[in-house]
């Protein structure tokens, strides 16, 4: 039977865009400041830049228009370290107050820098009490996901078994691989994200796919009746 709940962060619990965009206008605001140039100038250009493609966008903005007073490490840092205006998505929120409900141990495994993990976090001041929350890039990159330690490291936290464990993400070149690994319930949640179309690492899928977390609540039910006719 699931006892504990896990749930990566990005496109999982909040959409990686709201974060993108709270980024852009930060770092607006700091070229603004530094530069002169139009705060207004500055974003769209970025949102257009970033639309076109999101590879080395503070490279192409500089360049496109033509700002001398700042550098692609400083734009970086700023994006990075930003205090971030961001939110739960709605059946993300709806699911943790299920699961709180119900007595579910309740994880989280995020990759991503570590700082910038961190600050997502505080933004979202949730009330919700995750007895693991395992931010992979303390171990260094190599130990990102698909990288098994994270979810090592969150049993050891959790103190149940792999059985009882369900990991919930969005990403398939990086989620759903532990479940080839070790014996974890794994769940992908589609969204609207930078990964959906992603090829399957190793081409591992999921064990149950759901539109909205709120089908957890089916998933969770399902386990519980099958265990009992063990």
């Amino acid at each position: 039977m699931i006892k504990a709940v896990i749930f990566d962060l990005d496109d999982t619990l909040i959409y990686e865009k709201d974060y993108v965009l709270s980024g852009f206008k930060h770092v607006s605001n700091y070229i603004s400041d530094v530069s002169g140039t139009s705060e207004n100038e500055i974003f769209n250009t970025l949102m257009d830049l970033h639309h076109d493609s999101p590879v080395k966008v503070f490279d192409r903005l500089i360049e496109c228009l033509d700002l001398k007073n700042v550098s692609v490490d400083d734009l970086v840092q700023e994006y990075r370290c930003h205090s971030p205006n961001i939110q739960l998505i709605p059946d993300a929120e709806a699911i943790l107050d299920y699961l709180a409900q119900e007595d579910y141990i309740l994880g989280i495994i995020s990759d991503g820098y570590l700082e910038t993990q961190q600050k997502k976090l505080n933004a979202l001041k949730m009330s919700y009490s995750f007895k693991a929350i395992i931010l992979s890039d303390e171990f260094g990159r190599e130990h990102w996901k698909p990288d098994l330690l994270p979810f090592e490291k969150a049993k050891e936290k959790l103190q149940v078994d792999y059985t009882e464990m369900m990991y919930i993400g969005d990403n398939p070149e990086k989620d759903f691989y532990v479940g080839s690994q070790l014996p974890i319930t794994t769940v992908r949640i589609y969204r609207d994200s930078y990964y959906k179309d992603k090829e399957y690492y190793q081409n591992v899928k999921e064990k149950y796919a759901v539109q909205s977390l709120v089908e957890i609540k089916r998933i969770l039910c399902e386990s519980i009746e099958n265990d009992k006719t063990i």
